[in-house]
């Protein structure tokens, strides 16, 4: 499956606290070629304590239910389906991302997504009979 992204663009370098938040997916960015071939950057947008930040997860641009990018697109209520897939469809869906401290190649420490979860709004609520 092809997609339709956004154009290219420089990332902020985010630390927030390694946790479960409940986020929205804002973008999904074009990253350039390189040793890794085609990716993107799912952006996604989170209120902490300073207030509203974003983060990502960085995956091939391949749509399987097996890829990082095809669970994010299944979390998010979208069928993977043959042809192109319009991104900007899934802008604004909730769900909950668990977000990762590490070291980036400059060795700074900055955040990123390591889980993609459905929203916990979306969640069906039972009661024990």
């Amino acid at each position: 499956m092809e997609i339709e992204s956004s154009q290219s663009a420089e990332f902020e370098k985010v630390v927030v606290a390694e946790d479960m938040y409940e986020a929205l997916l804002t973008e999904v960015r074009d990253i350039p070629d390189g040793q890794y071939g085609a990716r993107v950057a799912a952006v996604f947008s989170i209120d902490t304590k300073d207030g509203i930040k974003e983060v990502s997860r960085v995956c091939s641009k391949k749509i399987t239910p097996n890829t990082a990018l095809g669970k994010i697109v299944m979390v998010m209520g979208a069928e993977i389906t043959e042809g192109k897939m319009n991104m900007t469809e899934l802008y604004g869906k909730p769900c909950r991302i668990l977000i990762k401290n590490y070291k980036d190649n400059d060795g700074d420490t900055r955040s990123g997504v390591d889980n993609v979860l459905k929203s916990a709004a979306n969640e069906i609520k039972t009661e024990k009979v």
